[in-house]
């Protein structure tokens, strides 16, 4: 996947929350998907294929959505493996931890930090 011109949006969820989606017109990542029916509403309304799903950590409200987007196909969830019932296909590997690097296509992110994602070119 290679995204040219990236969108970055917010998803409204829950009361007070947004899931975070950044997409190219046609492919989109989400970030901290806590619910899936928000995500998938906004992909279907844009047409976009999910390609990716990054976690920046395991709780609730920030991985609840994960199964039902699942549901869609086989869809690479970067992020944190801490249990066995994670979601993660993609953990990081070998000693690396949360500052671990996940790539898919361009995208390039570092789960250690606050404002996780950046764009290469």
């Amino acid at each position: 996947m290679t995204m040219d011109r990236i969108h970055i949006q917010p998803i409204p969820a829950f009361k007070d929350n947004y899931i975070w989606m950044m997409h190219d017109g046609r492919h989109a990542v989400v970030v901290d998907p806590g619910a899936a029916a928000p995500v998938l509403k906004a992909l279907d309304a844009q047409g976009l294929q999910l390609s990716a799903v990054l976690l920046t950590h395991l709780h609730f409200d920030h991985n609840s959505g994960v199964p039902g987007l699942l549901e869609r196909g086989s869809i690479p969830v970067f992020g944190p493996l801490l249990n066995e019932h994670d979601r993660v296909s993609h953990p990081p590997r070998g000693r690396q931890s949360m500052g671990a690097q996940a790539r898919q296509g361009r995208l390039e992110s570092d789960a250690s930090n606050p404002a996780p994602t950046r764009w290469q070119r």
